[in-house]
């Protein structure tokens, strides 16, 4: 389909202009409609600086590294690895000092699970100190494998370096991973979607302010993404190439079983997604023959590094009432009652499954009102923004592949991004930015692949889009103040 888009030879201003547009629509009318609620200014700020770095940056480099101007891929790899890491760097330094500013360390606003994974390193270092490495490990993977990951990728600088400067290593070893997110998604759509469309999405995946973001803060998210990234790539290049040996397929098992050790879910939906692909593949290029051979040598290397408790906690999920549970923790997140600044919302008693499919892509909207706390995502309302209208993209790929066939083509990174979307709809934490990260990438694949065959009137589809957005923007924050009695 690459070839009917002729007219794309860079991002045009009104990708920029109405994205940001809309948005300081939303921003500023907001805040004046709900002014006794108004978001503090630096906040504000942040946003400003992630939507408008995102959407002129992403026209600015589309421009200068062109395939006319920056002619060799490893020279355009250079470039966004490059500035991808600068970016993370200089933001990982930034944010570090300024939450040491704001709540006296440096930890996110509500700090949870970065504390407990940084004190389970501590723990875990202590135990080396004592010769009990192994045994430690060994009572962890018993206890929590799905968890597991992050603890021992953070456990070097924990154990080097003391105090809260451990944090800033983290996050600075963070910014290259988060880098190289880019260079790996280039790769991946320069196979199959070409180089035009490979471009576009490495330079969206080096200015997406939620995977920058992310780098600031000691979680799983960016390294996780890394991971999944890299197992989709290397199964791609197995498929592609058509090379099915012990080097090819060793690798990819390898990282997939480690996605196990950060989320079970993310494994899971990691070698489906290569089982799918397979099945899918046209038989021209690839024979029912080998096909069925690749199946059993994979399903019996899952078998074989799949440990009880990988196996225990799948079991556990398949027989989980999901819709019970997700009711459960809606409430218990956000509550049922109203009256008082930091009550729950009234409004999560109807959220559901049913409400969040036709929204995954989109989901969550900005938060651009202060009820008290949810300073995280105040910071980050920007990039929620920027999401938001990315979606839109991503929406009309998935119907541009329905409709033209192409879906066959990239049955692999469809895989990855659907699947987990899925299962992320049919659990708690469907509403949650963090747990979109690691798809995020590939949204922005898609995305690309819908700009660059995008017709004109689709150009009047985003400005509309753009617009549904501040309504949106609106309904949404008229409910974290309405559903808690503001």
């Amino acid at each position: 389909m690459e070839g009917k888009a002729i007219w794309f030879k860079s991002l045009p201003d009104w990708f920029a202009t109405y994205a940001v547009a809309t948005y300081a629509i939303a921003l500023i009318g907001v805040n004046i409609v709900y002014s006794s609620y108004a978001i503090e200014w630096y906040f504000g700020l942040f946003g400003i600086v992630w939507v408008v770095g995102f959407f002129f940056l992403s026209v600015k480099f589309s421009r200068d590294w062109s395939e006319s101007r920056v002619k060799k891929s490893k020279a355009f790899e250079k470039k966004v690895f490059g500035i991808g890491l600068i970016l993370r760097l200089v933001y990982a330094v930034f944010i570090y000092n300024f939450y040491i500013n704001m709540t006296g360390k440096p930890y996110e606003f509500a700090a949870a699970d970065s504390i407990g994974y940084v004190e389970t390193a501590q723990w875990i270092a202590g135990e080396w100190g004592r010769d009990n490495f192994w045994g430690t490990i060994l009572l962890l993977a018993e206890s929590s494998f799905s968890d597991m990951g992050y603890p021992l990728f953070i456990l070097l600088p924990v154990r080097i370096f003391d105090g809260d400067f451990a944090l800033l290593v983290i996050r600075l070893i963070q910014a290259f991973f988060g880098a190289h997110i880019s260079v790996l998604i280039y790769r991946l759509a320069s196979r199959t979607m070409g180089e035009t469309i490979a471009r576009l999405a490495a330079i969206f995946c080096m200015l997406h302010p939620v995977l920058i973001c992310y780098v600031g803060v000691t979680l799983k998210e960016v390294f996780m993404t890394w991971l999944l990234v890299l197992f989709v790539d290397l199964a791609d290049k197995m498929l592609v190439g058509k090379r099915y040996s012990f080097s090819t397929i060793a690798p990819m098992v390898l990282v997939g079983f480690v996605l196990f050790m950060f989320r079970t879910v993310l494994g899971m939906v990691a070698f489906m997604s290569v089982f799918f692909a397979l099945a899918m593949i046209d038989t021209k290029f690839v024979g029912w023959g080998k096909k069925i051979v690749l199946g059993v040598v994979m399903t019996g290397a899952v078998l074989l590094v799949a440990s009880e408790n990988i196996m225990r906690e799948i079991d556990k999920i398949r027989n989980t009432d999901i819709r019970q549970e997700q009711e459960n923790t809606m409430k218990n997140r956000y509550g049922s009652g109203k009256g008082g600044k930091l009550s729950g919302n009234s409004f999560a008693n109807y959220a559901g499954a049913a409400v969040f499919a036709p929204m995954i892509f989109t989901i969550p909207f900005p938060t651009m009102v202060d009820i008290g706390f949810q300073e995280d995502m105040r910071l980050i309302q920007g990039g929620n923004w920027m999401r938001n209208v990315m979606s839109g993209f991503v929406i009309l790929a998935m119907f541009m592949l329905l409709l033209t066939g192409d879906w066959r083509r990239y049955t692999l990174p469809l895989a990855a991004l659907l699947g987990y979307l899925v299962v992320l709809v049919f659990s708690s934490f469907a509403h949650s930015l963090r747990f979109h990260i690691p798809v995020m990438p590939f949204e922005m694949m898609f995305a690309a692949y819908a700009i660059v065959n995008m017709r004109k009137k689709h150009r009047t589809w985003y400005l509309i889009w753009c617009l549904l957005m501040i309504v949106t923007c609106f309904g949404w924050n008229w409910m974290k103040l309405k559903g808690r009695g503001l």
